[in-house]
């Protein structure tokens, strides 16, 4: 994507949420430096999802239902899986290595190199909230000569090495990902993108946060959503997913205008029909 094409969307979103473009620049920067030499050109990625059916799991509280879902209708091996940052763990739980993880590294960071190392592609994305974390995790994931990773950020990129492919939270930035890696047919699962929040979307009722920091996670977790369900519909209007875009989320989840509806019993036919 055109970084003057996401511009708009960017400022939207700083002003809302009190961004600094500063940090989220030295975030890039930090993340430029850590993977320099490391980073992997676009092709893994690209031959994951070019012309590929990709189902994108959130973490939000459809996560566990749909990956029953999922199981139970035989469709693992029918598309490409890229899970956001925590419904690594979900899957993990249940046996499932996902092809990719796009991750901004607030979610288990043991089960996100766990996958790493079974073979997921991860895509770290760096913003000006989470440059401790950069500096702390990604180091770990690329201890693993093997491991593919890939920098994101939400500011202006600085490829080879951090893209900007458009998309803000972690489950959004992944259908964004797969529409500009060319994706036959697009589906999400897992991504209610109302008021409720799932429990492996962060852990933010432990005992490590005050009521207040809760409060403010929650409130501003809401404003993300709203902006993630905005970017989808967007994304909608000018996908070149030929296949078509779905939501297999269910009755939980909110619906997505341009995403069609869907169970997941009736994704073996679109799978079969294209």
């Amino acid at each position: 994507m055109e970084f003057s094409r996401w511009l708009p969307w960017y400022e939207r979103i700083a002003s809302k949420l009190d961004y600094s473009v500063e940090k989220d620049r030295q975030a890039t920067q930090v993340l430029c430096e850590i993977l320099s030499g490391v980073a992997q050109p676009l092709d893994s990625l690209r031959k994951s999802i070019q012309e590929k059916h990709v189902m994108v799991f959130g973490a939000g509280p459809s996560l566990q239902k749909n990956l029953s879902e999922l199981v139970l209708n035989r469709l693992v091996r029918s598309f490409t899986l890229i899970v956001a940052d925590g419904a690594t763990t979900a899957f993990l739980r249940k046996s499932i290595t996902p092809h990719i993880v796009v991750t901004d590294l607030d979610g288990n960071i043991e089960d996100i190199i766990k996958a790493s190392k079974l073979g997921s592609i991860t895509v770290v994305h760096g913003h000006g909230d989470n440059i401790d974390a950069l500096e702390k995790s990604v180091p770990r994931i690329i201890e693993n000569s093997e491991a593919v990773v890939v920098g994101t950020t939400q500011v202006e990129p600085h490829p080879p090495i951090v893209h900007n492919f458009g998309g803000f939270t972690d489950g959004d930035r992944a259908a964004f990902l797969a529409e500009e890696m060319g994706a036959k047919t697009i589906t999400l699962a897992g991504m209610d993108l109302g008021n409720t929040i799932g429990e492996y979307s962060k852990d933010w009722a432990s005992g490590n946060l005050s009521n207040q920091q809760r409060n403010k996670w929650i409130i501003n977790k809401r404003t993300k959503l709203r902006f993630a369900k905005k970017l989808l519909e967007w994304l909608a209007k000018w996908s070149r997913a030929e296949g078509g875009l779905f939501n297999a989320t269910g009755s939980e989840g909110e619906t997505v205008k341009g995403f069609t509806n869907i169970e997941f019993r009736n994704l073996k036919e679109v799978v079969a029909s294209l």
